[in-house]
């Protein structure tokens, strides 16, 4: 295998790497569910009963995530994984760029990075797999 080969092999087995977003997607379900003024503290803005509003039905989109990343985690290799993999992809690029945005004109504080950085590394761990659903 070639050093180049070996550096485009993902790090993780899909079935990990979903195994990931699984505990990530659960733990955000329950803040946002639960304890949305920790989200607020975190990413500095300000809660209120319309956000805590929106936090309540972003719970339920993150219990979808980790339902589907739980329950798809032994997927074999072919359309299923690929496909699964460039949705979550898209959904973390999509999120990294509205957490920089939302740092970079000051609507969110720094704790943002936090959320931005994970959702990077989920979207560079997808994006990888989505290119070598086999996982080798």
């Amino acid at each position: 295998m070639t050093s180049i080969a070996a550096a485009a092999r993902p790090m993780f087995s899909f079935r990990n790497l979903n195994i990931v977003t699984t505990v990530i997607a659960s733990l955000l379900f329950l803040i946002l569910l639960g304890a949305p003024d920790i989200a607020w503290w975190l990413f500095g803005i300000e809660g209120g009963e319309s956000a805590d509003f929106v936090a309540r039905r972003t719970a339920m989109l993150f219990a979808g995530i980790a339902a589907l990343c739980w329950f798809t985690r032994n997927t074999p290799a072919g359309a299923a994984q690929s496909g699964i993999a460039k949705g979550l992809a898209l959904a973390m690029v999509g999120l990294v760029m509205l957490g920089l945005t939302e740092w970079l004109r000051g609507f969110a504080g720094i704790g943002i990075l936090l959320a931005v950085v994970t959702e990077l590394a989920l979207a560079v761990g997808y994006g990888r797999m989505a290119c070598y659903p086999s996982g080798r």
